[in-house]
């Protein structure tokens, strides 16, 4: 997803004993939902995905059908350093890597 250079776009994955939750931001509405992670892969539950209800104009409301249907197919994950990779037969996104916040 060649916009996401221009426009990023914020991946977050909060587990909990026996779930994650996927929230990915874009410049329309974040989109969170249930997933699977092993060594590799991330696969999202299209399911249990919800997104936020904001309308947006083009081309912002590209960008969020673009990132669901992103996310509707199983995601293959590399990192390396700081950079996150993941990728689809729908494209990729680079992530840079933050620390977690501690906890509180």
């Amino acid at each position: 997803m060649e916009w996401t250079a221009e426009r990023p776009v914020t991946l977050r994955l909060d587990q909990t004993p026996g779930s994650v939750l996927v929230s990915l931001t874009t410049p329309c509405n974040p989109i969170s939902a249930p997933a699977a992670i092993s060594s590799e892969t991330l696969t999202i539950n299209p399911s249990g995905m919800t997104a936020g209800a904001k309308g947006c104009n083009s081309p912002e409301n590209g960008m969020e059908t673009a990132a669901v249907s992103f996310l509707q197919s199983q995601v293959n994950y590399t990192s390396q350093g700081s950079l996150l990779l993941l990728e689809n037969v729908t494209g990729s996104i680079e992530l840079q890597l933050e620390p977690a916040a501690p906890a509180s």
